[in-house]
């Protein structure tokens, strides 16, 4: 009798210990700044596996409720903040959340937790892994679910990308001043423009003019990366090259384009980007700062 009570409990512990499998690995390690999304909605557990990539060294960008685009991904659907980072985290996870089912140290019991790494831009699953069971924080058998989750996303990067907290490639708007227009007077076309929840620079360069992301709504660029580069061809007019993003059945394809910047006041400028295939797109954007694009002048000139 007490061989079969022990033979039982047994089995009841031992289906409760955690286990996992890592179904999908990328197939080319991710060469970019070590950023993800994620949803805090997606669960109470999220905090933990926020706190554990963070660990890796990821920037972990919380998905907020405004912005936000639905994608289906294998019958399933999740939302990300277009205004965040390339990657996004997607986590469906079934437990109980009540107290009288929470472990001692605060884990759950899953029935189940799948981990999806997806391309925001080809919206594509790149990397799974999928575990049921105990999780930490469930003592004596506690299991690794978060762990694994981050070690998967952190094995997706290439070991050459440094934690992003070293990196240098986050550009707000304070620091593009600082950096691209202090104490000086700025020719009509640069400063920081808007466009859609998207922001950008366009500084002097020695050769002409660059236009830098500082966020994208998109996504399709990184904060800090340089889209645009073009020269002055009359007092309103400039041309020169950037990069055109064409999407077509949820896939995003990059060409390089001819573009045709044109000052239309103070405050505005259109630009038209023409593709090699003849494929165009046509902007129109505001500017940010200077809000008064004479007055910050004058205020420069006068030593202000």
């Amino acid at each position: 009798m007490k061989k079969i009570i022990f033979g039982f409990l047994l089995i009841s512990i031992t289906s409760c210990i955690a286990i996992g499998e890592q179904t999908l690995k990328v197939q080319n390690k991710i060469i970019a700044p070590k950023e993800i999304s994620i949803n805090l909605n997606s669960g109470p557990w999220m905090g933990e596996i926020e706190r554990r990539l963070q660990a890796e060294g990821f920037k972990v960008i919380i998905s907020s409720s405004s912005g936000q685009t639905t994608v289906t991904n294998k019958d399933k659907q999740f939302k990300y903040n277009q205004a965040t980072a390339k990657y996004f985290l997607q986590i469906n996870a079934a437990a109980r959340t009540d107290l009288m089912a929470r472990c001692f140290g605060g884990g759950y019991n899953f029935d189940y937790i799948y981990a999806n790494l997806i391309d925001i831009q080809t919206q594509e699953t790149i990397a799974s892994i999928h575990s049921r069971g105990f999780s930490e924080g469930c003592p004596p058998i506690e299991g690794a679910i978060y762990t694994n989750i981050a070690k998967m996303v952190s094995d997706s990067w290439h070991p050459s990308v440094s934690a992003s907290k070293n990196t240098n490639t986050n550009l707000t708007q304070e620091k593009a001043i600082l950096d691209y227009f202090s104490n000086r007077k700025l020719d009509p076309i640069e400063g920081i423009w808007g466009r859609d929840r998207s922001v950008s620079l366009i500084k002097k360069t020695t050769t002409g003019y660059d236009e830098m992301t500082i966020s994208s709504s998109s996504g399709f660029t990184q904060s800090g990366e340089i889209f645009g580069k073009f020269k002055k061809v009359s007092e309103l007019n400039y041309s020169g090259e950037a990069t055109f993003f064409w999407k077509e059945n949820n896939e995003v394809t990059k060409f390089p384009c001819s573009t045709n910047v044109k000052l239309e006041s103070n405050n505005k400028h259109s630009r038209t980007c023409v593709t090699k295939d003849g494929r165009s797109h046509k902007d129109e954007i505001m500017r940010i700062w200077p809000e008064n694009f004479d007055e910050y002048n004058k205020k420069i000139s006068a030593g202000n």
